[in-house]
């Protein structure tokens, strides 16, 4: 995997391998890309870059009531907004997946204001219109591939132009009626306010016009400009709105984790358990975000039970290694590269050796100052209980070591063979133990709603 460490991007501090958009180089369809030449695939919902979550708050039971109503009774446009935008990218990974999964995800886009191609608006119509080419919307690509090449540089025109062309004349040829979905996350990183005003503009033009097959869920922060946008006559006549709304734990619980980490005399780990997974991986998620600002994140890697990659412990050491290698830890990448040509095959080695070889020995040569920040998410959704016990008994030996500059969190649910090794009397000296309390009730996902 390091051998084409070039095409890797690290993201937040969490690995993630992007997986583009089919390249078919059919004869009938070359301006399809010309088209990617001014989409943004980075901002397309995908399962390796953003691994199933379950953010289990009652914003979800509003989702799935809006989207298995009659659909004469439903409007077309969902906004979804609140303070903790964390919170709201997971609810959109979480709906995204779920759709994936039956098949009525037509497209997405995520904004984020820290990549140029995804908080510019003009690369939105183009990227959707890609997407929705390549869903089930039967009829669609002709029409579009016909748009691009009646009107070559479209892709460059304003941004009604795009929508007019690229989106709602292909649409009126789709023969599928639908309804298909379509996710927009974190509108408010779109640049420029007038921009989010636009897209707003442009997505009622759309659900307005006769026959559309598509619904529109929209995440954002709860900011006024955008309250008010969705307060104008046009917009509220085809939108409903609902608030997520956070528990104010995990604020509190994220403070007291960087008053951790701030600590002259800290211990080397923190376990954050809980009986809410939920509750433990959105508070892992607010401390990733605010200690990639601060330049203290090193690493992080989010266990997944449902997908095989993330749950394996097999992977959880390159991918840690990888990012270190990118992070502020200088002097930690050369070693890495020598270890990696003393050993190809250390990659198939045992998990302690994977440790010593990529990440101890790696370590002596950082002349960074610490402390940095590793983070270890859903430990308990990891293949296994010894596999998790494991993975603790390595964590001990990264701290333990006297050139360690990490400290690291490990959140998880609180079982008890966990419980019994964080309370091995090694382990003790160097961990504290944080209960994660639930103040509210968290409603999973429930697919029942399908019939309401």
């Amino acid at each position: 995997m390091f051998t084409k460490a070039r095409y890797t991007t690290i993201n937040g501090g969490t690995f993630t391998q992007h997986t583009h958009l089919p390249a078919s180089r059919s004869s009938s369809e070359p301006a399809l890309f010309q088209l990617l030449q001014h989409s943004a695939p980075g901002a397309v919902y995908d399962l390796q870059a953003h691994p199933p979550c379950h953010p289990g708050t009652t914003a979800l039971r509003t989702v799935s009531n809006w989207m298995f109503s009659p659909r004469s009774s439903r409007k077309p446009v969902l906004w979804l907004h609140g303070p903790s935008q964390a919170l709201n990218s997971s609810i959109a990974q979480h709906i995204a997946d779920k759709c994936t999964q039956r098949g009525e995800l037509a497209g997405s886009f995520f904004f984020d204001s820290t990549r140029p191609k995804r908080s510019n608006i003009t690369h939105f119509a183009p990227t959707l219109a890609l997407q929705l080419a390549l869903s089930p919307l039967h009829g669609f690509q002709p029409g579009l591939v016909k748009a691009l090449q009646e009107t070559p540089f479209v892709a460059h025109g304003a941004i009604p132009t795009q929508v007019e062309q690229l989106l709602l004349q292909p649409l009126r040829g789709a023969s599928v009626p639908g309804p298909f979905l379509v996710i927009i996350d974190a509108l408010d990183q779109c640049e420029g306010e007038e921009n989010q005003r636009e897209v707003l503009a442009q997505l009622a033009r759309i659900v307005r016009a006769p026959r559309n097959p598509l619904r529109f869920i929209v995440t954002s922060a709860d900011a006024p400009h955008l309250r008010r946008a969705f307060d104008e006559p046009e917009l509220r006549a085809v939108s409903s709105s609902a608030g997520v709304a956070t528990n104010p734990t995990i604020f509190a619980e994220a403070l007291s984790m960087s008053s951790w980490m701030g600590d002259r005399k800290p211990t080397g780990i923190l376990w954050l358990h809980g009986p809410s997974p939920a509750l433990s991986s959105s508070i892992a998620q607010c401390v990733v975000q605010r200690h990639t600002l601060r330049g203290k994140l090193a690493a992080s890697f989010f266990f997944v039970s449902a997908c095989p990659k993330y749950a394996s412990i097999t992977h959880a050491v390159p991918t840690l290694a990888l990012q270190l290698a990118f992070s502020l830890l200088r002097g930690f990448r050369p070693r890495l590269t020598k270890a990696l040509h003393e050993d190809p095959f250390i990659n198939y080695r045992s998990f302690p050796t994977q440790v010593e070889r990529l990440l101890l020995d790696p370590l002596r040569g950082v002349s960074a100052t610490p402390p940095f920040l590793v983070v270890i998410d859903a430990l308990d959704q990891c293949g296994g209980g010894e596999n998790q016990r494991e993975v603790v008994a390595q964590l001990v030996r990264i701290v333990r070591a006297p050139w360690s500059p990490l400290r690291i969190i490990v959140t998880s649910a609180d079982m008890s063979h966990l419980r019994h090794a964080f309370d091995e009397p090694e382990l003790k000296a160097i961990r504290i133990q944080q209960q994660c309390c639930c103040c509210d009730k968290w409603a999973p996902y429930d697919n029942t709603c399908r019939g309401a």
